[in-house]
């Protein structure tokens, strides 16, 4: 249960800490 939150969290993060993508 912890390592799947664990990745969600992370992906969650990355896409909001990413710049959004080009039209």
């Amino acid at each position: 249960m912890l390592g799947s939150s664990s990745s969600s969290i992370a992906a969650v993060t990355n896409a909001a800490m990413s710049p959004p993508p080009p039209p």
